[in-house]
């Protein structure tokens, strides 16, 4: 596994490798990609940041800066945060590029009551191949918030810019919240075959008797499965199901736990809590009581 990345730790940093101007200002920056360096980019290198980035790319060319290069027809709008891999990848026409990409610090927040709330926003955990999708005017809307902040970079800096810049990109994020609610909507109606996925592959590995070699699958692990990050299969589960993938995978064991109950009396509570992955009775038992009122033993002397 490659170790060996280029750790980007400043705004000033990241403008240096894009053969950019000294930035206005350390912690936050908008950057017009149509005056990206392209000579001095080192494409296929691979990069870990210690900033966000929230990037627009509204054609299919040119180069794209992010944790994957795509390829998309409409405009998208992607995410990154501090610690993730990212990678820049030159396609067929180098110099077609058109959007901007803002990147900024979370220390400029630090005063500010957004700085405890940015990584509540899940999309900067989102694959780049999940990004939204936007429209025209909603491309518009977005541009126009990261427009005020751009000016406003330029302006002096004083003891109200940091809770301006603060704010304007809290409205950004939540319109990127609204977007991506839109999109979860359009993806449930669409791609309800990932409910079919899921049940396929927790059928697949009860039959097999994984969960008693392995134990509870993890989220990480369905997520791979169903080829989706584990935040962007989390919201699009709960939009179809109305529960997160924890709970689908809690509501499968304890819906399967019920038919042991009544139908395998051979069992006892511990052995069957051994069958469904848990490696303590206590915590089958606890988990058991919270979806269905009862505990196993209870449970099943009613349905006996």
């Amino acid at each position: 596994m490659k170790t060996n990345y280029t750790n980007i730790s400043t705004i000033s940093q990241l403008f240096g490798l894009l053969g950019l101007e000294k930035p206005n200002n350390p912690y936050i920056a908008v950057i017009d990609t149509a005056n990206i360096d392209f000579s001095k980019l080192f494409f296929q290198e691979e990069y870990v940041m210690n900033l966000y980035t929230i990037t627009l790319k509204d054609c299919h060319n040119g180069v794209y800066f992010n944790k994957r290069n795509f390829n998309f027809d409409k405009g998208v709008i992607g995410f990154t945060k501090p610690n993730q891999v990212i990678n820049l990848s030159c396609t067929s026409q180098l110099n077609s590029l058109s959007g901007w990409i803002l990147v900024f610090d979370k220390n400029l927040l630090e005063t500010t009551p957004l700085f405890d709330k940015v990584d509540s926003y899940q999309f900067f955990d989102y694959s780049i191949n999940e990004a939204i999708s936007v429209s025209e005017t909603e491309q518009k809307t977005i541009t126009d918030c990261v427009n005020f902040i751009k000016n406003e970079i330029q302006l002096n800096f004083d003891n109200h810019s940091s809770a301006v810049i603060a704010s304007i990109l809290e409205v950004l994020l939540n319109l990127c919240k609204r977007f991506f609610e839109r999109q979860f909507n359009i993806s449930a109606a669409r791609e309800n075959h990932i409910v079919t996925k899921i049940d396929n592959f927790l059928k697949f590995y009860y039959e097999n008797q994984l969960f008693e070699e392995k134990g509870i699958p993890q989220v990480e692990q369905i997520a791979k499965y169903v080829k989706l990050s584990p935040n962007y299969l989390c919201n699009l589960l709960k939009k179809e199901t109305g529960k997160n993938t924890k709970d689908y995978v809690n509501y499968f064991i304890v819906e399967k736990s019920k038919n042991l109950l009544r139908n395998q009396q051979e069992y006892s509570i511990s052995e069957l809590a051994h069958k469904l992955g848990f490696n303590y009775p206590h915590y089958f038992s606890r988990l058991f009581k919270a979806k269905t009122g009862k505990t196993p033993q209870e449970y099943r002397k009613q349905e006996s």
